[in-house]
Formats: C-alpha cells, sequence, structure tokens
C-alpha cells in the first residue's frame, strides 16, 4: 500500500500531523508513506521513521513570482516528483484550495474534509471522497479521525508522534545541564520579543542551566549570535535547527520554548469579562487572561478593515473597496427597513438604522451589543454584572432585529439603554459613536464591522468580542481584542 501526506505549513500543523503517519504504520506495517510539505518544514516529517520520502514544495516563495522561469521549472518538477507513483490513497489533512491542488497534481484516490467540515469549503470540490470530522476536536484528533475514516480502521491507538532522532553530538555543546531555546518563528508576528528570550535566558543561567540557541537561517542565526553576545547561549548557532533541535533534545534534561497556550477548555460562566489591555501599538498579542484561570491563545479574527493585521495601507484599501458595495445595501435596507416594521406593528426607529438618535444618553455608558433574541438572554447574566459591578455606569443595549429589542424591554425594562446598532456605513457609525461616547464595548457574537471596528481603533475605545468556541456542546469562551 502507498499512502501520500499532505500537510505543508505551517510549524505546528506538520507536526500535529506526525500521528497520523503513526497510526498508519502500526496498522499498515507494510505501508509506504510519503509527505508532502512546505521545504522550510521538510525536515520535520523526516524525524518520523515512517516516512519513507519526503516531497518538497515551495508554495510560499512560489506565489511571490508566479510569473518566472524557475518558478514554473520547479512546479513541473514537483508535478512530476508526486507522479512517479500511483498512491492508493492522497490524504489531503491540511483542508486549503492550495493543498488540495497540490494533492490534485498525485494519481490515485484523493480524500479530504468534507465541505462543512474544512476551513476552506472550495477545497472539498477536488476530493473523491469526503468525510466530516467534526471541528470542534483538536487539530491532532481531527487529523487522526480523517486517517481512520479514508483506511477504513477504528482509532483505538495511543497518541505516537514517532520522532525518533539520532544523538547530537557536537564540540559547541555545553557540557554542563541545558536548555534549548527555540527562538525562530515561521511568521515575523508570532516573534517572541528579544528582551524577554533574554530575561528567560538570564533566569535559566541564574539556576546553573546553560542556554543553546539554534538557527536555521541567516536571520535566525543573527538572532542567536545577539543572544549569545548579551549572555543568552552557551553554543553557536547551527543549520537545520529543527533537526539540531530535535537531536540536542535528545541530550537535553530540558527543553524551552515560548509557551504558546491552548485553548481554553474549562466552562466559562456568563458573567466572566476579560479586562483588555492595549500596547502601545495598540495591538495586543500577549494572551488575555483572568486571575487563576490558565492562558488563552489569541484568535486571529477577521478584523483586516479595522487594522487588526496587514498594515495601515491594506487597512485603508480594504475599507475603501468595502464601503462602495455597503453604501447601496444600506439603502435598500433603510427603504425596506420601515415598511416591515410597520408591518409588523413595530414603532418606526429607521434613523437609528443611519445614527440618527433622540436625546443623548447620560454619561458615563457600557454598550453591549445583542443581534437578536439569543445574544439578548445570554447578555442578562453580563447586564446584571456590570450593574453590580459598575452602578455608576449606564448600560447600552444595541439590537439588529426588531424581536431581540423586545425580548430586552421585557427583560430589563427601563434598566437600560437600548437603540439599534446603525448599519456599517462610515457616516452612520461616526454618529453613532459620537452620540453615545461608549467608554467600552461588549459583542456578544462574532460580527466583524470593519468600519465600526476601524473607528473604534482609531478612537481608542477598547472593545470586546464574546465568540463562541464551540457549537456543538454549546460552550462559550471569551476573547478579548482590543480594537
Amino acid at each position: 500500500m502507498k499512502i501520500l501526506l499532505v500537510k505543508t505549513s505551517s510549524l505546528g500543523d506538520v507536526v500535529h500531523n506526525l500521528p497520523v503517519a503513526s497510526d498508519i504504520r502500526a496498522r499498515f506495517p507494510q505501508a509506504r508513506i510519503d509527505w508532502v510539505v512546505e521545504e522550510g518544514f521538510a525536515d520535520i516529517p523526516r524525524l518520523h521513521p515512517a516516512v519513507s520520502r519526503v516531497i518538497p514544495v515551495a508554495v510560499r516563495r512560489w506565489r511571490r513570482r508566479l510569473l518566472s522561469a524557475p518558478t514554473w521549472g520547479e512546479l513541473r518538477a514537483y508535478r512530476d516528483a508526486v507522479r512517479a507513483e500511483t498512491y492508493d490513497l492522497v490524504l489531503d489533512t491540511q483542508g486549503l484550495v492550495k493543498s488540495a491542488l497540490l494533492a490534485r497534481q498525485a494519481r490515485g484516490k484523493h480524500a479530504g474534509y468534507a465541505a462543512e467540515a474544512v476551513r476552506e469549503p472550495l477545497a472539498a470540490r477536488f476530493y473523491d471522497a469526503t468525510y466530516a470530522i467534526p471541528k470542534n476536536l483538536h487539530a491532532v484528533e481531527r487529523n487522526r479521525w480523517l486517517a481512520a475514516a479514508a483506511l477504513g480502521y477504528e482509532l483505538t491507538l495511543p497518541l505516537d508522534y514517532g520522532i525518533a532522532a539520532a544523538p547530537l553530538a557536537a564540540s559547541w555543546l555545553p557540557a554542563a545541564p541545558y536548555c534549548v531555546l527555540l527562538t525562530a518563528s515561521s511568521r515575523a508576528d508570532k516573534l517572541w520579543p528579544e528582551a524577554d528570550w533574554l530575561a528567560l535566558a538570564a533566569a535559566l543561567n541564574a539556576r546553573g542551566l546553560a542556554c543553546v540557541l539554534p538557527g536555521g537561517s541567516a536571520e535566525e542565526r543573527d538572532r542567536a549570535a545577539r543572544g549569545r553576545r548579551h549572555g543568552a547561549g552557551g553554543g553557536r548557532a547551527a543549520d537545520g535547527h529543527r533537526r539540531t533541535g530535535a537531536a540536542a533534545g535528545r541530550r537535553a534534561p530540558r527543553r524551552r520554548r515560548r509557551h504558546r497556550p491552548q485553548p481554553h477548555r474549562r466552562r466559562h460562566r456568563a458573567t466572566d469579562f476579560l479586562p483588555v489591555r492595549r500596547l502601545a501599538s495598540g495591538v495586543d498579542r500577549r494572551p488575555c487572561r483572568r486571575d487563576g484561570d490558565q492562558p488563552r491563545r489569541r484568535r486571529r479574527a477577521a478584523l483586516v478593515c479595522a487594522g487588526h493585521r496587514g498594515g495601515d495601507e491594506q487597512a485603508v484599501m480594504a475599507r475603501f473597496l468595502y464601503n462602495p458595495r455597503c453604501s447601496p445595501c444600506c439603502l435598500t435596507c433603510g427603504c425596506i427597513f420601515p415598511a416591515q416594521q410597520e408591518t409588523a406593528g413595530v414603532p418606526r426607529t429607521s434613523g437609528e438604522r443611519f445614527g440618527r438618535y433622540a436625546a443623548a444618553p447620560l454619561q458615563p455608558l457600557i454598550w453591549l451589543h445583542a443581534v437578536s433574541v439569543g445574544e439578548t438572554r445570554a447578555a442578562a447574566p453580563i447586564v446584571a454584572a456590570l450593574k453590580a459591578r459598575h452602578p455608576g455606569h449606564r448600560i447600552l443595549l444595541t439590537h439588529m432585529t426588531p424581536t431581540g429589542r423586545r425580548v430586552s424591554e421585557d427583560l430589563f425594562g427601563d434598566g437600560v439603554e437600548r437603540a439599534y446598532l446603525p448599519y456599517d456605513y462610515p457616516c452612520a457609525v461616526r454618529r453613532f459613536l459620537r452620540h453615545f461616547r461608549p467608554a467600552i464595548g461588549v459583542v456578544m457574537e462574532t460580527e466583524i464591522w470593519p468600519n465600526l471596528g476601524g473607528d473604534l481603533q482609531g478612537k481608542g475605545l477598547p472593545c470586546c468580542w464574546r465568540m463562541p468556541a464551540c457549537r456543538r456542546n454549546r460552550r462559550a469562551a471569551t476573547r478579548a481584542f482590543p480594537t
């Protein structure tokens, strides 16, 4: 049996796919396993003894030079390499269009996630067989379940990453106990500040532990050299940092890496409220936490238009392209919504949809946005907790549907201010913020409004998004996003 695994990037995703190779080898000892992976991470699957051949690709480099002749030459070389064998199964555990296209170049039965369970639903159209694996599982378990479903075996095996690296014999390794500090990252915005690495190295040195800083690229070796000059490293940087780091770990009594918190799994109370932290740059990359809670991984929200990612130029361009499409929708809704209100017997409040409100509310004010009925009911304990903790603040509850507003009137009566959130039109959003001037905002669902997020960031107003962590078992986790 010949099997091709397609998991190209990034570092953590490739590591999460290693147990798939272990499961296949345990169920099919004679199986030959090949692996398609990004060239920068090719050393990781080579550490697994069950992987016979690693086929590197360079999608990240190719897409920057797509029209150049060398790029097309490398694409042809990849196609020839991957078509040299006819596989019994081509398994794409990445679930992206790019990985599906790479998998499609190989000959054999193509399998992957179903459209409702994949990150990019379009990728499912390239598979011959699809499997609906629950999205709320950990990435390791999702990969293993997919392989078990595609190959028809029960997943009863223990978790095994299968990494096997020969002990590293290098003259520059310290004889005393040491720690391997893996300072590299696939993207610059994931890097830990060098000052924090130096502080960690100083703390380890104070305990009698030397520090080894592997480095693969020239930039990584320069970073490791700067750390050694400041007393952070006990050994020189070596090429092939992933293989070197794994081999050094065979001898090292301790290994340290920048802590990357896992998603918090305890059941959250509805009254959990996270403080918003801001850095000088206006974007907080540290995990938010409450006292006694475990660290939480920050989810990258799709707030490109709000300036969270991609730089100011990209944010301005995205909003420039978004607003012309938003304007006709706002005007159309402005004509339809008043007629619907009259039919439903609801007082006309169409002006609020364009940021025109009556008397100004009392200040200071805390703003909660609950789209409809479910979010309004979920906001009840939060409103009660905010009133108890901040008796001097008024609560503004905004909605998008008349039913949500009616439920708000039944639940809170005159205890809160209520209004419709305006359409995401620049002038309407600015009038809304200028009228109410909230001290802080809480959005009860995953609603991404580019103009609203951009104006909140421009005014320096903190806002928290309360996002669902798992719809299947109705758990909810709170994430705080400074805007």
